[in-house]
């Protein structure tokens, strides 16, 4: 899976001589990315720089493959590079990835399909899922289901992050990640904030 990883991160199970869950990084990410504890560790991470400071998103890469995939192009495309969070929801969830301005997703970028997993939910601040259309102008039409199912599996690029435990987004949105460390940044962030540049870290 081609996830346009610059710099390296190092599983240090058994090869380096250090506990379980313990990881060695080099590069420019070395002091931030160091003491991020991951749920799984052959998990990559997403540093994700921001105007207002850096937050990591752990990419759930082994439970969610295509949509950890998609990411992983928009990064390698710098379509999150100068983008905007464009709405924030208070206590409910901020909105981001938006490079062109008008809150309108690219129709260009091919759709992923929504990806749930039976032990991914929105059980907490700080879950990372795809943003899709909500399926509103399917009221009219003669084909409602059919409608509803293209709105769940049109997610491209635009991304969310929860504010709060949102169990009833489960099965309708899909999570793909979690931020792993700078939560505090993301709470801070306000509409029109940037977005200047990801980078995924891998393990090897």
């Amino acid at each position: 899976m081609a996830l346009f990883c610059v710099t390296v991160l190092l599983v240090a199970c058994g090869e380096s001589n250090l506990p379980n869950g313990s990881t060695v990084v080099t590069g420019p990410y070395a002091d931030f990315a160091k003491d991020i504890e991951l749920n799984n560790n052959t998990d990559p991470i997403a540093i994700v720089e921001t105007d207002q400071g850096t937050f990591a998103i752990e990419l759930y890469e082994k439970m969610t493959p295509n949509s950890v995939r998609q990411f992983g192009q928009m990064v390698g495309e710098k379509r999150y590079e100068n983008s905007s969070i464009y709405n924030v929801a208070n206590n409910f969830a901020i909105y981001m990835g938006d490079k062109s301005g008008t809150a309108k997703e690219d129709s260009t970028i091919p759709p992923v399909a929504l990806e749930t997993h039976p032990d991914l939910h929105h059980d907490s601040a700080g879950v990372v899922g795809f943003v899709h259309e909500t399926g509103s102008n399917c009221v009219t039409s003669t084909d409602r289901e059919t409608c509803l199912k293209n709105a769940l599996n049109s997610a491209r690029s635009f991304f969310y992050i929860t504010l709060a435990a949102e169990p009833s987004l489960d099965n309708i949105y899909a999570p793909f990640g979690r931020v792993a460390k700078g939560m505090e940044i993301v709470k801070n962030l306000k509409k029109g904030n940037k977005i200047k540049l990801v980078t995924i870290v891998k393990r090897q």
